[in-house]
């Protein structure tokens, strides 16, 4: 009994792993070897956030955060990274060779869609917090001298309602192909942190270096 236990636990360990290693990946198509690319050509930053809500406010300059994101990420990646957010989406004509290659390209478009870019503000409701004190207690021995001894006593205080910020952060990164449009890679990716409001500061930054790295691995 004790094995089947032990091999049950042993295996839903090993499960929990494999599902957080293969989480959070970036898709990449098996054509294309990624290792080549030197450029990419940012061409669009739609945010589908829309206006601020009662419970939810968005950055109001999240495409620009983005952007200006991107192309330090992308220098810090050794990438050349180049705005064109301001020229008309290219035009591509699908290719009639549906045979099976493996392209090395130098240069990818990239379009971002951002999901949510902002903070929640989460609130707390009065409660009762427990907290553990020491508390010392004196006797005497025989011969009149005082001694003590320490106990841990478990009270409990009162903490107010309070209000605090939740950074939230989503964002799909898509890559194609200059030459006929194809998608070659994406990744998707969301975070979140309480206590702040900002989520282009860091959480930004790391999510970009997350995508870059794993597409464009050495």
């Amino acid at each position: 009994m004790k094995k089947s236990v032990l091999f049950l636990l042993t295996f839903i360990l090993l499960l929990c792993v494999s599902i957080s290693c293969f989480a959070n990946q970036p898709y990449k198509h098996p054509d294309y070897n990624l290792r080549t690319v030197k450029e990419i050509h940012i061409t669009q930053i739609t945010n589908l956030e829309g206006e601020p809500t009662r419970y939810f406010k968005s950055d109001e300059n999240a495409e620009t955060r983005v952007l200006a994101a991107v192309l330090q990420a992308a220098g810090k990646q050794k990438l050349i990274a180049t705005d064109e957010t301001q020229k008309l989406l290219p035009e591509y004509h699908n290719d009639k060779n549906t045979g099976r290659k493996v392209f090395a390209p130098r240069d990818l478009e990239m379009r971002i869609t951002v999901n949510h870019c902002g903070y929640s503000v989460v609130a707390v409701p009065a409660h009762f917090e427990d907290y553990t004190t020491q508390e010392r207690h004196y006797y005497y021995d025989k011969d009149g001298k005082r001694h003590y001894w320490t106990e841990d006593v478990v009270r409990q205080r009162w903490i107010p309602e309070s209000f605090h910020p939740y950074a939230q952060l989503s964002l799909i990164y898509s890559f194609y192909d200059m030459d006929d449009g194809t998608l070659v890679a994406s990744f998707s990716d969301s975070r979140n942190r309480e206590y702040e409001n900002d989520p282009a500061d860091g959480m930004l930054n790391r999510s970009l270096k997350d995508c870059f790295k794993k597409i464009f691995r050495k």
